[in-house]
């Protein structure tokens, strides 16, 4: 997805591997288990790939609907061939009711492998009291036992949901293993690419990222810091959770980073979570503390002011600051966008930080210094054939930079395309 431009629809325009708008977007089975599904439904299974009560004969459909006290379900029509009775569609609802002694997370992702979407929610064993326990703040309200135990993926067109313990187990997540041992399962019966796409756990990486800020690394005197709260944004774009990031290398991972401030409101380091079963984490710090938290929020803001002045038609709004590890060393980028009250928003500039130097740009490669030369040639093509060669290569140039909101790459285009033609030869004159 090119998520600096949109479609004829204000959607997100779907693009090939090699950049070019997709002709077709790519089509996902029937969704059935959502986060926000209502009432029960009742599906036609002709390949039996439902996991849900059958209503196959006149029995089956008069037991169900006695139970439910619903008699539609057996004096209705239903769909055939093989129909299926799906009650608990609410995603969180299905989960719970296979793992009801463990917490979920405060978000749940969306994973997308072959033509199926998968729901992926992370599980934590928690509690209220323990002995000489700092407490934190998680989505059931603040707790003082708080570790990953599981991860659960549901399948969003079978509803079936998969429960995977942990390699490593903490007591309290063991016990539950070991008392319910067909509640979970392994990661060798899953689709490879599903293993491979977990997201980072969020709630985790934020308890820890606190207890790194405010007692140090193992062996290190206590910090007295903090986690910072603030992302950024402004208020048209504050979300609950923390962005993700695609970080490259031999292995591409998604993480997420949370931002570690000494006592002083100053940025000391992050903490890194990586996606995958082992949810590895890796502490980033800082050679020395860098600027206060505010500081820096105010100094990236009036870097990207210079981007209102464009327009009088949209108003600007700032999204989240977004610390990137490159390195060991940490830079930290915020969008921002226009937001006209009629359309779509659209990127409007990129500003940088890499702990030293302040960059902005209209995109994030030209904010670091990595837009294409497009400068003209100042050798005309030899032959007709190759003019228009050039021609057609400024061209699919400025459809690209159009495509992606990157209009200093257009303007370099289209310079380059004015210039070209300045130095075109007269055409000869007709016999």
């Amino acid at each position: 997805v090119l998520s600096t431009a949109v479609d004829n629809r204000g959607e997100a325009l779907h693009i090939t591997r090699a950049g070019a708008p997709a002709i077709d977007d790519p089509l996902v089975s029937p969704v059935l288990v959502h986060d926000s599904a209502g009432a029960f439904v009742v599906v036609a299974d002709s390949q039996n790939r439902i996991v849900a009560p059958s209503l196959n004969g006149a029995g089956a459909r008069l037991a169900t609907a006695w139970s439910m006290q619903n008699f539609r379900l057996y004096f209705g029509d239903a769909p055939t061939p093989n129909p299926k009775l799906i009650f608990r569609r609410a995603l969180r609802e299905r989960v719970r009711a296979l793992a009801p002694f463990f917490d979920q997370s405060s978000a749940e992702f969306p994973v997308v492998i072959g033509d199926t979407l998968w729901w992926v929610v992370d599980l934590y064993a928690v509690a209220s009291t323990y002995p000489m326990s700092h407490h934190v703040m998680v989505k059931r309200g603040e707790v003082s036992y708080f570790q990953h135990a599981a991860t659960a993926m549901v399948n969003a067109s079978s509803g079936q949901v998969a429960i995977v313990a942990d390699a490593e187990l903490e007591p309290v997540a063991k016990s539950w293993v070991r008392a319910f041992p067909g509640s979970f399962t392994a990661w060798s019966k899953l689709p490879v690419q599903l293993a491979q796409s977990l997201p980072p756990a969020l709630d985790a990486l934020r308890a820890q990222a606190e207890a790194v800020a405010r007692y140090g690394l193992v062996g290190e005197p206590p910090r007295g810091g903090h986690v910072a709260w603030n992302d950024g944004s402004d208020k048209a774009l504050q979300m609950g959770e923390t962005p993700l990031l695609m970080l490259g290398g031999p292995k591409s991972r998604m993480a997420a980073t949370e931002i570690s401030l000494d006592s002083a409101d100053r940025v000391v380091g992050a903490l890194v979570g990586f996606g995958g079963v082992d949810h590895a984490v890796r502490w980033v710090p800082l050679a020395r503390p860098g600027p206060s938290w505010s500081g820096l929020e105010e100094q990236m803001r009036r870097a990207s002011d210079s981007a209102s002045a464009t327009t009088h038609e949209a108003q600007l709004v700032r999204g989240r600051i977004r610390v990137v590890p490159v390195g060991n060393a940490l830079a930290f980028v915020q969008p921002a966008y226009f937001w006209p009250s009629d359309g779509a928003a659209l990127l409007a500039r990129v500003v940088v930080f890499d702990g030293a130097v302040l960059r902005s740009g209209v995109t994030l490669a030209d904010a670091v210094g990595l837009v294409p030369n497009t400068a003209p040639d100042t050798l005309t093509p030899a032959t007709p054939a190759a003019f228009r060669a050039r021609v057609e290569s400024y061209y699919d140039q400025m459809r690209t930079a159009l495509r992606r909101g990157d209009w200093i790459a257009f303007g370099r285009a289209y310079d380059a395309l004015g210039a070209l033609l300045a130095q075109a030869p007269p055409p000869r004159p007709q016999p």
